[in-house]
């Protein structure tokens, strides 16, 4: 009796650890997508300098320069989708990141997927890159997310007005088992 109970619960075990390499959503996109407009070769640029101040004021460590970065109306999501609204915020909740548990991350795998221009002085920008909170090492996969971004130009500057950060990650059949018993 008890080779058929520990055989029942090695072979749920089992198929409860396959469950977990069963994905039921498609795996992510990868590659570059060519940015569009290829005539608006100044606003492309001014975007892409934009992009690598983002990059270089996060791996500084400089919130203030960071949430300039934004217009005084930007609306920002993070990765744990709390809001925050206007670059003063966007600065005060980087200031405290910065000086505490991403204090010395760097921003990495940074990697422009598509810039699109929804009208003569506005584009949505979608990013793919991983913050690491320990650069010495090497970043996994897992820590890999997409960013969507809007930059509207004002007074010949760009500026972002938009930030919605997500992790890349695919559903398992494991996921969707765990879910339905948490109910």
């Amino acid at each position: 009796m008890n080779n058929i109970l520990l055989g029942v619960i090695t072979l749920l075990l089992l198929l409860l650890i396959a469950t977990n390499f069963i994905y039921l959503t498609p795996k992510p996109i990868e590659g570059e997508i060519i940015p569009s407009d290829k005539g608006r070769v100044d606003d492309i640029k001014a975007i892409e300098s934009l992009i690598s101040k983002l990059r270089e004021n996060w791996d500084n460590g400089d919130y203030k320069s960071y949430g300039n970065l934004f217009d005084k109306q930007a609306e920002y999501i993070t990765f744990l989708g709390d809001r925050l609204i206007g670059n003063e915020q966007i600065a005060i909740a980087h200031q405290k990141l910065f000086e505490d548990i991403l204090k010395g991350s760097k921003m990495q795998q940074l990697s422009i997927k598509r810039i699109r221009f929804l009208s003569e002085n506005c584009a949505i920008i979608h990013l793919t890159g991983a913050i690491n909170p320990k650069p010495q090492k090497e970043i996994s996969d897992s820590r890999k997310s997409i960013q969507t971004l809007t930059a509207t130009k004002q007074n010949g500057e760009w500026k972002f007005s938009s930030f919605q950060n997500t992790r890349i990650q695919r559903l398992s059949l494991f996921d969707v088992l765990i879910g339905a018993i948490k109910g």
